[in-house]
Parts: C-alpha cells; structure tokens; sequence
C-alpha cells in the first residue's frame, strides 16, 4: 500500500522516498536518534495510541527531556511547543477554552506536519461467550481485564 499509494503522490508535490529495508535494532537507532548521523528519517512502524493524547508531552521542544521517549519527531517548534503547554494548563471543565486551544495547535500542527498517520489504530477483539467477566477497554486492557474473567464450561 505504501509503495503502491503514498510514493506517487509524494512524487506529485516533488517529493521522492527511497526505501530502505534495515535490521530492527538499526531502524531503532536511527528512531531515537542514538546515533551520530541517522541516514533513516521516515519509519512504518504500528503504534498504540494512548487512549489520552498528550500533545505538551509528544511535542515539547525540551529534547533532553522528552526526545528519547515522547518527542520521536525530534521537533523543535517553539509555536507548537507553547501552544501544547497552554493547552495543558487550560483549567479543567472548560471546553470552550480548550476546543480554541485545541484548534490553535491542529493548525499550527498540520502547517508543520511532523506526523502523518497511516493507519486508524482501530482494535477488534473476539471471544467466545464462554469467557465470563471479560471486559476490556481502551483504558482496561487485556492483561487487567483477564485476571477477574472465567470460562464457563
């Protein structure tokens, strides 16, 4: 789907992707930028999305705090980064004030668009109606939600 879909109509903007197929452990260096010169800048990989975003954590410009672990754009954006943190500190219960917020940061976001998601991140899951006590959620998952569940011979 990549290379059928996504490489023609990056070439369309004048834009050209070269894949490269490396060992796992490489393609992580290169993520988390643990080496020197990263010569990999675009990654298919999955991800989990948590079921809150965070954007102050994933887009803070302070890299030597939040690079290796939140930031893995490596983005820098001094916009972006004061709109994440003023989003945060929105007083709880003010929607109004945050949906502006919000807003301001979706539009600073995709002017700079450090991500482009490729997949929806949207899970499916089957069980026989014997397994009793089962119920999993976005915030309850499997490892929690198995331990109090039961089969019903």
């Amino acid at each position: 789907l990549l290379n059928a879909m996504l490489v023609p109509a990056v070439e369309e903007i004048g834009m050209k992707i070269v894949g490269t197929t490396v060992q796992f452990a490489e393609l992580l260096d290169n993520y988390y930028q643990r080496v020197d010169e990263p010569h990999v800048n675009m990654f298919n990989l999955g991800t989990g999305f948590q079921p809150i975003q965070y954007p102050e954590y994933y887009y803070n410009k302070d890299l030597a705090t939040y690079g290796g672990s939140y930031n893995t754009n490596f983005i820098a954006d001094d916009e972006l980064d004061r709109l994440a943190h003023e989003m945060a500190r929105t007083e709880p219960g003010d929607r109004e004030t945050f949906s502006k917020k919000w807003l301001e940061f979706q539009k600073r976001w995709n002017y700079l668009l450090p991500d482009i998601p490729l997949y929806s991140d949207d899970y499916h899951v089957f069980f026989s109606d014997r397994l009793q006590n089962y119920t999993p959620s976005s915030l309850w998952g499997f490892e929690y939600a198995i331990l109090r569940a039961w089969v019903n011979e």
